[in-house]
């Protein structure tokens, strides 16, 4: 992805209001409790309506936090379990990405992936420094070749890898970028709906128990919600997979576009490259990434750069119809057959922010906890610049 590809001041283009309606409908998909009371008070105008519309968008958000915070605590034990107890014995020698990019690459990538995508959030200052941390290993331990831990929540990454700067060429190099490729792409291939799995549907369904005035027609609805959530769960899985699927084709096409046409060379006549293997993906998946990613060197050796963009970037799905209406509607409907809320009622959920608050807050400490111990462990890492043997797992051709 070189200059001509992503220029510094890129051409404006038109907004598509259709994906715009569709995104507003998917952060809807994911706000149950907040819709819910909002068609609530749109039938049944008053100061509890209004109270308790406010206080289900405060649960709505706390409970998603809460999810996605778990999300964070179980990589956080992934990248302690499942890899620095393996990694007992061994030094670390942490690198930043500049000694892994040539300057034109790096700035690239700090000004459009990074810069960019968090400028939404008030987060434009932070750079691709700040976000990844890359970790040469050494020691006695096996350990893979690459290892990558993404978090979705605070954008954080660390990379673990076997070969430094100076041994990373070719096929290495290439394994890298995809490491950094899946750091800075994530949002791109996973939605919040799939990190959230069908919680927000359970704690929609937990909120109507509590607060509802319950009648056939809520019950009917009600009981159509859920089993509209078992089809939701089927297609949730699908998507996952699909997801993982979609997450690697668009990392090796990130990487493929800052290879040199040397290190293309090289990369396309590595054996291991044939063997390229995810055991979280079945036959077809991998086969038919690997499919892609031949395609997409052949298209880059040619100059075609923007192809390669197009292919890669038209396989990220967009949401369908039917699974943004389904759960939307549904709870329309429900709120539309509940009846109006007490006042009293604003007082026990103003209760629930209160326990939900301190339960947010609890995870924030055990996830500082976390946070140290990784930190601890790392903290014996050596300066930059420590050599080790090049790993025989990815001898260039």
């Amino acid at each position: 992805m070189t200059d001509a590809v992503l220029s510094a001041n890129p051409a404006p283009y038109r907004v598509n209001r259709l994906k715009v309606l569709k995104a507003l409908v998917s952060v809807f998909r994911t706000q149950s409790i907040f819709l819910y009371q909002l068609v609530v008070f749109a039938r049944y105008p008053s100061w509890a309506g209004a109270g308790m519309v406010l206080v289900g968008l405060a649960v709505n958000q706390l409970a998603v936090n809460i999810v996605f915070l778990y999300k964070v605590l179980r990589g956080r034990r992934q990248l302690i379990r499942g890899c620095l107890d393996r990694m007992r014995g061994c030094t670390f020698t942490r690198y930043t990405a500049k000694d892994f990019l040539e300057s034109s690459v790096h700035t690239d990538i700090d000004n459009w992936y990074v810069s960019r995508s968090l400028r939404m959030l008030r987060m434009s200052k932070v750079r691709l420094e700040h976000l990844l941390k890359i970790y040469v290993v050494t020691g006695p331990a096996f350990i893979e070749q690459l290892s990558c831990y993404y978090d979705p929540l605070f954008f954080d990454s660390y990379i673990f890898i076997t070969d430094p700067p100076e041994e990373t060429r070719g096929v290495r190099r290439f394994f890298v970028l995809h490491e950094i490729g899946h750091t800075q792409m994530a949002m791109a291939t996973h939605t919040a709906a799939l990190y959230l799995w069908i919680w927000p549907y359970l704690c929609f369904v937990l909120w109507v128990v509590l607060t509802a005035t319950w009648s056939a027609g809520t019950l009917a609805i009600g009981t159509a919600y859920l089993c509209a959530m078992l089809i939701w769960w089927e297609e949730w899985k699908r998507e996952v997979a699909d997801a993982r699927a979609l997450s690697e084709i668009v990392a090796d096409c990130f990487a493929v576009g800052y290879l040199s046409a040397d290190e293309l060379a090289r990369v396309a006549r590595n054996q291991k490259l044939s063997v390229l293997l995810d055991r979280e993906m079945n036959e077809l998946q991998n086969t038919t990434r690997l499919a892609r990613l031949r395609e997409n060197i052949e298209l880059m050796m040619r100059g075609d750069e923007d192809a390669v963009l197009e292919r890669t970037f038209a396989a990220v799905p967009e949401p369908r119809w039917r699974l943004l209406l389904a759960p939307v509607g549904l709870v329309a409907l429900v709120g539309l057959c509940a009846a109006p809320p007490a006042a009293r009622m604003v007082g026990w959920m103003t209760a629930l922010v209160v326990v939900l608050v301190a339960w947010l807050l609890g995870l924030f400490i055990v996830k500082g906890v976390y946070d140290n111990v990784i930190e601890t462990r790392l903290s014996g890492s050596a300066p930059a610049g420590l050599s080790s043997s090049p790993s025989p797992a990815l001898v260039d051709a």
